[in-house]
């Protein structure tokens, strides 16, 4: 797994707080305390999780740019209103936001 560190970089990368981000990756804020004090590594799932957000933050990026990543946390019409970042807690989720990203980038949604 990934050392618990990680979690802090992902949050400054998402824009994200710490206790949104853990939350995300399906961690209490105590066990991320703890996990960092002890230079723990997420287990698997928290891993794959925490690499699953920052691929979809990083596609964003790509598809809207830098100025314009605050879009993963407003509702998106195309995504019945939902704001992406929500969804990136599940595989199915995070797959949703990379096909929406896709259609957005080729001009599919305005």
């Amino acid at each position: 797994g990934f050392p618990a560190t990680v979690v802090d970089t992902l949050s400054t990368s998402t824009g994200l707080s710490l206790r949104e981000t853990a939350e995300l990756l399906g961690l209490s804020p105590s066990t991320l305390t703890r996990k960092k004090a002890t230079k723990a590594l997420l287990d698997p799932a928290h891993s794959d999780r925490a690499f699953r957000v920052a691929n979809a933050f990083a596609y964003a990026e790509t598809v809207f740019g830098e100025a314009d990543k605050a879009l993963m946390h407003t509702p998106n019409r195309a995504m019945g209103g939902a704001v992406p970042v929500e969804l990136l807690d599940t595989q199915l989720g995070e797959t949703r936001v990379r096909q929406i990203l896709t259609r957005i980038e080729w001009g599919a949604y305005s």
